[in-house]
């Protein structure tokens, strides 16, 4: 809690388990976790600063990122199948210079949630060589906020691979923001789906 924060894990091993909590003010976490199955990481900043950065290396790894408001930054990348990850960045109306980057090989599932927002840009790669299903979803804006500058990029490789991308950028019928969606997807049985307004 309080000013200048930073804080850094490094584990190494199975079963790695990894909690960060930051307030107010100069946050950084980085989590580098490798080996084994399991790893598990939870990071929940406040606001200015932001940047959290999680590589996970084994099976059945789960990564949750909470942020708030100001610089915000998001880098998640899972290696290994059964990853999951769920960003949220920015409820209860702070936003500012959102990013989320997901990379994942394996059995993947990734959620992202960019909701009280300002430069929104979500990117989500998920590769699987055994062709194994992956799962995107994406949600930018609410219908009460809107977004601002939507921006999300999809791109899969496996069979049975699922996008789903939403994007609001206008209140009440009146625009507020942009939208752009990109999706990219290389296998078979692939589903992808595109929702803006």
């Amino acid at each position: 809690t309080g000013i200048d924060q930073t804080a850094t894990v490094t584990q190494n091993g199975s079963a790695s388990s990894s909690e960060i909590t930051q307030g107010d003010e100069g946050n950084t976490a980085t989590v580098t976790q490798s080996g084994g199955s399991g790893n598990e990481s939870t990071i929940d900043q406040d606001g200015l600063e932001g940047t959290v950065t999680v590589t996970q290396s084994g099976s059945d790894g789960t990564s949750t990122v909470e942020q708030l408001g100001e610089q915000n930054e998001v880098i998640v990348d899972q290696t290994g199948t059964g990853a999951t990850s769920n960003v949220v960045q920015n409820t209860f109306s702070s936003g500012d210079a959102n990013l989320a980057d997901v990379s994942q090989d394996g059995l993947n599932e990734s959620t992202v949630l960019q909701i009280s927002t300002s430069g929104n840009s979500a990117t989500v790669n998920q590769t699987n060589t055994g062709g194994a299903a992956n799962t995107s979803t994406i949600e930018q804006g609410t219908a009460f906020e809107g977004g601002d500058n939507n921006v999300a990029s999809v791109t899969q490789n496996g069979t049975g691979n699922s996008s789903d991308v939403s994007q609001q950028d206008s209140v009440s019928g009146a625009d507020i923001g942009s939208s752009e969606a990109t999706v990219s997807q290389t296998g078979d049985d692939n589903v992808s789906t595109i929702d803006q307004d």
